[in-house]
């Protein structure tokens, strides 16, 4: 799980994992995959690179780490388990945060 608080203007966070590269476009929570490559954006805004492909994702959308990147909808038990794994992250303690 990747979750962006606040995005500040000019700044980028931009994930490689599986081939493919992720950049988080707006704030809010974000599954990245471990061993099964789709992502998924529970609240906010991403584009996806594969190789020359692009693809853009907004909330309740995943998209498969290939060469095809196919999208489609989180299903209603997706989204909630994606939200209850969202709420665990804000309760714990321990916060990467970094300014500059």
């Amino acid at each position: 799980m990747l979750e962006v608080d606040d995005l500040v203007k000019d700044n980028r966070i931009s994930v490689l994992i599986h081939g493919a590269s992720i950049l988080i476009e707006k704030s809010g929570g974000n599954r990245l995959p471990d061993e099964t490559p789709v992502a998924a954006v529970i609240d906010g805004k991403a584009q996806v690179y594969f190789g020359e492909k692009k693809v853009e994702i907004g909330r309740g959308r995943e998209v498969v780490l290939s060469e095809q990147l196919a999208t489609q909808s989180l299903t209603a038990n997706a989204r909630r388990s994606l939200r209850l794994d969202t709420c665990a992250l804000n309760t714990t303690p321990a916060r990467a945060t970094k300014q500059y």
